[in-house]
């Protein structure tokens, strides 16, 4: 019984530090999109929704690369191309649906006049559980 609670408490503790190291990076992608994102509405004059479309495609690359190696790194076992294939495709579809859902958030919020980089954090925060669940699940199913 001993050993199952132990079993136990190892998993709840390396999901918790997922979950944290996924945050970190979330948290990093948000700062680095919303930079973006200020710096093609502020400086090269794109549209808000434009300009949230661009940001966000600029930074999902790097939010993978970061998944991959750092966050789920326990369970990437050999990284074959194959498994990074699918890796990576099976994030990008659950990224931006999550996107998807914070771009219709941030296109809500922007009807209701909130300033455009508070409503793109609203929306983020508001998916970040979503894609960690899905895409923890991803990363211990494909590897």
């Amino acid at each position: 019984l001993s050993e199952m609670f132990r079993e136990l408490d190892s998993d709840v503790l390396e999901t918790a530090r997922e979950a944290v190291r996924f945050a970190v990076i979330g948290v990093t992608g948000l700062l680095a999109n919303t930079a973006i994102l200020m710096l093609l509405v502020e400086v090269v004059q794109v549209s808000e929704r434009i300009a949230a479309i661009f940001s966000t495609l600029l930074v999902l690359g790097g939010g993978f690369i970061a998944t991959n190696w750092w966050v789920f790194a326990s369970v990437n076992k050999g990284n074959t191309t194959k498994g990074l294939l699918k890796r990576s495709s099976s994030y990008y579809a659950v990224m931006l649906t999550g996107k998807i859902i914070n771009y219709g958030i941030y296109l809500i919020l922007l009807s209701f006049n909130i300033w455009y980089p508070l409503a793109w954090f609203f929306g983020s925060i508001t998916v970040f559980a979503g894609t960690f669940i899905s895409n923890r699940f991803i990363w211990y199913k494909l590897s």
